[in-house]
């Protein structure tokens, strides 16, 4: 008759694979920026303490329902960590832990002596991000991520807070974003907005229409710590009417007496500050 030991489940020890090792490093990089316990972040996506635990250290795999969880308690988004997972590749296989994906040593080979990176239209991970679905534009190498991202959401979502600055502009279709404290800005197609690391932000299409930006953010660091918003919108109009045609040198020689011609205004000083730089 066989010991109730024996019937024990033998407890996992090792990481299931690479993929899951990395992104349980960068949920466990996430959390540790924000100084938050496990336990608090099992409190906030309401899982478990031991899965969470098992997760960071690539003993368990996450649904994407569980992963949605974890990225909106980290007021951060399901991308983000893919990216942040991808990112983590590096260290890993430079800390002797093998594969044949992404971040191994075959993948990672000639990394430091590539000057450029090129993405085509079918490449860049692609994930949830905020409302829609997101589409990096550059690998783990890059020291800010562009990142493609469509929608069509008519109503705003949660909040997403994070350490990086994020610039955005509109390519196609009209959308409204929430800075909370700094209030509600319409952006239409070539319209930008930046803002600072720790400013609350979420955003949803001003029309029926779907909507296409450009997002660009810094490269995720831990231990950045959020400050407070500093807000800068950038409208279409307000580009062309920067770099408007002026009086050239020389159609202005010999012309001393002629009133001066007002120059166009810096580039600074058309910027529409939504909250105090």
């Amino acid at each position: 008759m066989r010991s109730r030991k024996e019937h024990q489940i033998p407890a996992i020890t090792e990481a299931l694979d690479l993929q899951t090792l990395q992104l349980g490093a960068a949920i466990r990089a996430s959390r540790l920026s924000k100084s938050m316990t496990l336990v608090e972040l099992a409190r906030l996506s309401n899982l478990s303490h031991p899965f969470l635990s098992q997760l960071e250290r690539g003993h368990a795999r996450p649904s994407m329902t569980s992963l949605e969880r974890i990225a909106r308690a980290l007021e951060t988004s399901q991308l983000d960590l893919l990216a942040g997972a991808a990112e983590g590749g590096a260290g890993l296989v430079g800390a002797g832990i093998g594969g044949t994906g992404a971040g191994s040593p075959s993948a990672l080979a000639g990394v430091e002596s590539t000057a450029s990176t090129l993405i085509r239209a079918a490449e860049g991970t692609r994930g949830p991000y905020a409302e829609g679905q997101g589409r990096l534009l550059v690998d783990a190498r890059a020291k800010f991520q562009p990142m493609e991202f469509c929608g069509q959401n008519h109503t705003f979502g949660d909040f997403y807070r994070h350490a990086e600055d994020e610039f955005i502009t509109v390519i196609e279709g009209e959308i409204v974003v929430d800075l909370d404290e700094a209030g509600l800005s319409t952006l239409a197609a070539g319209d930008s907005l930046y803002f600072v690391g720790g400013t609350a932000h979420r955003w949803r299409s001003a029309s029926p229409n779907p909507y296409r930006l450009l997002i660009v953010k810094q490269r995720f660091t831990p231990g950045q710590n959020g400050v407070p918003a500093r807000v800068t919108l950038w409208s279409k109009a307000e580009t062309a009417a920067s770099f408007a045609p002026t009086t050239s040198f020389e159609s202005a020689r010999g012309v001393e007496s002629a009133p001066a011609v007002e120059s166009a205004p810096a580039v600074s000083a058309v910027h529409r500050h939504v909250k105090g730089i």
